[in-house]
């Protein structure tokens, strides 16, 4: 991979609106082998891209960067929930950062960045998915005490005081362990 590869495939994923220039840039930088994942992060944030070309792009990746997984698809499921006015984008994200946490369990932050998708203002049936997402999730991770605050906030806007009270208290326990 020479400079004047990385510097053109950088200048296509941040200007062009071409979704078509755009691939080709993608393939460019895919047979070059270029592992930057920041120069990806450009292309995957293109407000050009469709969330099926967003995800398409995300797969790729994911596939020719292994090692990398853990951080594309936390930025992918970032770059999808920014679009929540595009149908699918809220399931698409949330099923990332749970890709996200399968690739590192033991980290808490794809669990909290689940629950700042959960809708407070209506009861949707992704929420109970969310749910169940954290679920699994307490059995794994080690800051447990964030995601139990994080908990206790959520049922305090929706009204659920002595959910609210449950979980702050888990949270004060396992804070108290953490430490």
């Amino acid at each position: 991979m020479n400079d004047y590869t990385s510097k053109y495939v950088e200048s296509v994923f941040r200007n062009s609106n071409d979704s078509g220039e755009l691939f080709d840039a993608f393939q460019t930088a895919v047979a070059e082998k270029i592992k930057d994942l920041e120069l990806y992060k450009i292309l995957l944030g293109n407000p050009v891209l469709s969330k099926d070309e967003v995800l398409m792009y995300s797969d790729k990746l994911c596939k020719e960067l292994k090692d990398k997984e853990y951080d594309i698809c936390m930025w992918t499921a970032k770059v999808l929930s920014t679009r929540m006015f595009e149908y699918g984008c809220r399931e698409s994200s949330i099923a990332y950062f749970e890709r996200a946490f399968y690739n590192n369990p033991e980290n808490c932050e794809p669990l909290l960045k689940v629950l700042n998708l959960y809708e407070t203002d209506m009861n949707i049936p992704i929420n109970k998915k969310i749910l169940n997402i954290i679920d699994l999730g307490l059995l794994s991770i080690k800051n447990k005490s964030r995601v139990y605050y994080s908990l206790s906030d959520i049922y305090k806007k929706i009204g659920k005081v002595e959910q609210s009270e449950y979980y702050f208290k888990l949270a004060e326990k396992f804070s108290k362990q953490e430490n």
